[in-house]
């Protein structure tokens, strides 16, 4: 009995229709079911391959607008971080500039004539 499945058929008798339980093969009753719903089969399969495409298309959208985000906060982090060390670097060279002009002003001094150093002209 392997492979043979049960099945409840309509019957038309003397006393009127009735249903008969009988044995059918497996396939066979794969068959006579796609054929009663290939209409219907199909159209799910088009509804689902609608949707899925729409989905796709959508998630494309999104993926691109997720990405042009991205891309901005790139730029916006790579500004950041060249600003914040640009001020680190001129933070750590104040001293630096101050003395080297402080140097260079006293040199400066140094090399003018007496009377003007005294009198502070020449500035």
């Amino acid at each position: 009995m392997s492979g043979l499945t049960r099945r409840k058929v309509t019957v038309k008798g003397k006393r009127g229709t009735y249903q008969r339980s009988v044995m059918v093969r497996a396939g066979e009753k794969v068959k006579r079911f796609i054929g009663a719903h290939k209409k219907k089969i199909a159209a799910a399969g088009a509804v689902a391959l609608a949707g899925g495409l729409a989905y796709a298309h959508h998630r494309a959208g999104v993926k691109q607008a997720w990405d042009r985000v991205k891309e901005k906060q790139a730029r916006v982090d790579t500004e950041f971080r060249v600003k914040r060390e640009t001020d680190a670097w001129v933070k750590r060279n104040e001293g630096r500039w101050a003395a080297s002009w402080a140097i260079r002003t006293a040199k400066r001094e140094a090399s003018k004539p007496r009377r003007f150093r005294e009198l502070g002209a020449g500035r």
